[in-house]
């Protein structure tokens, strides 16, 4: 097994970089008691991280997620997307996800969450709160096969959106979970 050092400390597994890397308690809470992931819980704010079917034995991990409860949108698949490169316990991996949570952590994010009547149409997630770089878009089912239909007219929906013409658009600031 490679030597994976974090924050100075020789780990050799997922679980010993979360409890090093969540172990402010007045931050954070890990909650290991679902054997399909660990949740860590903020403290200061409804931001939850997911490290998604955590494998001791493997030492792998299929994803890292972040979701706050205020908003829909949240940091879509970090590791899905090529599970076996980012998914295995490497220095390499162990540092792609680290730089992916200091959005939750350290920088906050910003979501527009858009809705047609109550339902969900879509939400955007940014990396900071000045949009300069989108994290996700995700695009709710809620409305049904609507949403395949609207799709081509996605951005002059949203447009309409932003202006209160048609639906409505939320902002939300998702505030970091540890102040600088």
């Amino acid at each position: 097994m490679e030597n994976v050092i974090f924050n100075g400390v020789k780990i050799s597994t997922w679980l010993e970089y979360i409890l090093l890397k969540f172990n402010d308690i007045k931050h954070f809470e890990i909650d290991q008691e679902n054997e399909n992931y660990i949740l860590v819980k903020s403290k200061t704010n409804n931001t939850e991280i997911w490290f998604i079917e955590y494998d001791e034995i493997n030492q792998t991990i299929t994803d890292c997620q972040y979701s706050n409860k205020d908003c829909k949108s949240w940091s879509g698949e970090t590791c899905q997307i090529d599970y076996e490169k980012y998914g295995t316990f490497t220095q390499e991996n162990l540092n792609a996800v680290d730089k992916t949570l200091e959005t939750p952590i350290y920088n906050g994010w910003y979501s527009e969450d858009y809705y047609i009547g109550n339902d969900l149409f879509k939400a955007v997630s940014y990396t900071d709160k000045y949009k300069t770089r989108r994290i996700l878009t995700y695009t709710s089912g809620g409305i049904g096969c609507l949403v395949f239909l609207l799709t081509p007219f996605s951005k002059i929906i949203e447009y309409l959106m932003k202006k209160g013409i048609f639906g409505s658009c939320e902002r939300i600031i998702i505030e970091p979970i540890v102040k600088k």
